[in-house]
């Protein structure tokens, strides 16, 4: 039996990961199975947002703040898993905490100034550090959600009969193009597309407010199309882009034609759910 510790933020991804995980174990025998362990992080607030959820279901259910190094390491050597798996959102820790629960403070040190670049450049490179050190303080590896469960990603099975014209599928590539380079920066896995232009990119709202925002600047009604990729040399052990049911519903009571995914670079939360709301509807899921 091998064993996760599963870094849990607030979201439906860390929920998702644990039912698979646990669907996957009832199919297996004693020696595939997988025990997961969660270590939910508190948010700035001191609350666990997940914690109903984890609570009546997880044999091993922990708590810590993002600040207490030294906490979370003690409890991962007392665990002893075999792989960490990162998910979920994490609030950003404030400046006065960092550091003051960690005896050597170094850490504190290193990812206040982290965070103070990922302000200017982006949260890749505060996102890639904390990993780390989270490697070289407990000596397990951090890998990604989708290796474990590759099901998870975005593949042809989810494109829809209803599929874009070859005009869009033209507006399409020319918008993952323009994506691609802002992404560069750091800056962005979502963008909304109509025709040529380019109506909105995801900021810091995240990609349902986008659509939201994006809705009224429809050259016609129901012709704007959602772009959703991974982020150039984006770090996918921690922030891989993830869309849901939502995300779905949203498409259609904004009107737009539908949406774009990259394959194998973006986990879709509940599909057959989220193809069957969007073919109900006359909505195309295209993965590119």
């Amino acid at each position: 039996m091998s064993k996760i510790l599963l870094i849990a933020g607030s979201g439906d991804l860390p929920k998702a990961i644990y039912s698979s995980i646990e669907a996957k174990n009832n199919l297996a025998n004693a020696k595939q199975k997988t025990e997961l362990m969660i270590a939910e992080v508190k948010n700035n607030q001191g609350i666990c947002l997940n914690e109903g959820f984890f609570k009546e279901r997880a044999a091993e259910y922990h708590q810590f703040a993002i600040a207490d190094v030294k906490a979370f390491f003690e409890l991962t050597n007392r665990l002893k898993p075999d792989s960490i798996i990162i998910a979920g959102n994490v609030d950003k820790p404030d400046f006065k905490d960092l550091g003051l629960r960690d005896d050597s403070k170094s850490f504190g040190a290193k990812i206040a100034k982290k965070l103070l670049a990922s302000r200017l450049f982006g949260d890749d490179l505060l996102l890639r550090t904390v990993i780390k050190k989270i490697e070289a303080g407990t000596g397990v590896k951090v890998v990604q959600v989708s290796k474990l469960l590759p099901h998870m990603l975005a593949g042809s099975g989810l494109n829809t009969c209803n599929q874009p014209s070859v005009m869009q599928k033209l507006s399409i590539a020319k918008g993952f193009k323009m994506l691609k380079k802002l992404s560069g920066l750091d800056v962005s896995q979502s963008m909304v597309i109509d025709d040529t232009k380019v109506l909105g990119v995801e900021a810091a709202e995240g990609t349902d407010a986008l659509i939201k925002r994006c809705q009224s600047y429809q050259t016609n009604t129901g012709t704007a199309i959602l772009l959703k990729d991974a982020k150039v040399k984006q770090t996918l052990k921690a922030d891989i882009p993830t869309i849901g049911i939502e995300t779905a519903r949203l498409i259609v009571q904004q009107n737009y034609a539908g949406i774009a995914i990259k394959k194998g670079r973006v986990i879709v939360l509940n599909q057959a759910e989220f193809k069957q709301i969007m073919e109900q509807n006359n909505k195309f899921i295209y993965v590119a």
